[in-house]
């Protein structure tokens, strides 16, 4: 017979009351530093804001614009002029009515043109004559931007106090520092527009389109910082560059619109003809040149919205080109005038 083995005892079920409760950590003393939280990652692609909606600038310059008839007025006297200016290369023709409706437009669009009127001098008048013409134009679209700038800008609080007829004056009255640099950054603009012109023949229209935004998108701001702050061509292209480059693709999208009508409304190029403009010709190249000085108006209202971001951004690369050059670092100019200004759409400048 085997031997059965007798069953053990079974232990007594403790309650979980009962259990020993596990020994408490000893405090961590207070020199002991204690770990900091754990950072998020910023998220890729993700791009800093700069200063209000595209939106909010572009009813500030809609507003700048619209709300001061001296602005309207000037426009109409410029196209006048400009118009004027170009019909005196059509030997006893005037210019259609397509290229008028973009004698007020942003470079690259009235660099374009410009080149157009300088190669139908050259090929009507002797050297001499086309010289005359050519610095004419440089200089009269020089002082119509600056003019132009200036009056949608917001007004100096002594302009206030003096109306319409002291912002006119002080709008007029430009230094010929201001007067050679706006007329060199003028020419420079065209330079670069003759070689955007060449997208278009290898490209096509499409093409065309996309590289004039394109330089539209890194130069738009040119013009509008040399008047604000009368620096040389280097540094307003250093600060023109840098403002578009903080918007990423977000310029880029209201610039493209703008250039394909402006395209197609100013082709197809430099037209003469025998009969001038027809009053509905005239009223539709009004209403465009108007548009154009709307969008210039906008990126004057955006300059001044991002100016103190650009220029610190814009100083700290300079003092990091410079330290690694082994040279002092130095501030980028900052004018006073301009910075204790609000912009059109309430927000401040500063």
């Amino acid at each position: 017979m085997t031997k059965r083995r007798k069953p053990r005892p079974r232990r007594a079920a403790t309650t979980p009351a009962a259990r020993e409760a596990p020994a408490a950590r000893p405090a961590r003393p207070a020199s002991v530093a204690t770990r900091a939280p754990a950072r998020r990652r910023p998220v890729r692609g993700a791009r800093p804001m700069f200063g209000p909606p595209m939106g909010s600038s572009l009813a500030g310059g809609l507003a700048a614009v619209l709300s001061t008839p001296a602005v309207i007025a000037f426009t109409g006297i410029a196209v006048l002029a400009l118009w004027l200016l170009y019909s005196s290369v059509g030997a006893l023709l005037v210019v259609t009515a397509g290229p008028t409706t973009s004698m007020l437009a942003l470079p690259p669009l009235s660099s374009v043109l410009d080149l157009q009127f300088v190669l139908a001098s050259i090929r009507l008048f002797d050297g001499w004559t086309t010289l005359g013409q050519i610095v004419g134009l440089v200089l009269v679209r020089a002082w119509v931007t600056v003019v132009l700038i200036r009056l949608v800008l917001p007004p100096a609080p002594e302009d206030v106090a003096g109306g319409w007829r002291a912002r006119v004056r002080r709008a007029t009255r430009v230094r010929p520092q201001l007067f050679l640099a706006m007329a060199g950054l003028l020419i420079f603009l065209a330079a670069a527009g003759s070689f955007v012109s060449t997208f278009s023949q290898i490209l096509g229209p499409i093409g065309g389109v996309g590289a004039i935004a394109a330089e539209m998108f890194f130069l738009g701001f040119t013009p509008v910082v040399a008047v604000t702050e009368e620096q040389g061509i280097v540094p307003t292209l250093r600060l023109g560059v840098r403002a578009a480059r903080l918007h990423g693709t977000g310029l880029l999208v209201y610039l493209l619109p703008y250039v394909f009508v402006s395209v197609l409304l100013e082709a197809p190029g430099l037209r003469f003809a025998h009969v001038t403009l027809s009053p509905l010709e005239w009223g539709l190249a009004l209403i465009a040149n108007a548009l154009h000085v709307i969008v210039l108006a906008t990126l004057a209202n955006r300059w001044l919205a991002i100016r103190e971001d650009v220029i610190r951004i814009e100083s700290e690369a300079a003092e990091d080109r410079r330290s690694r050059r082994g040279v002092a670092p130095s501030v980028v100019r900052r004018r006073r005038t301009r910075s204790a200004r609000p912009s059109p759409n309430g927000s401040d400048a500063d």
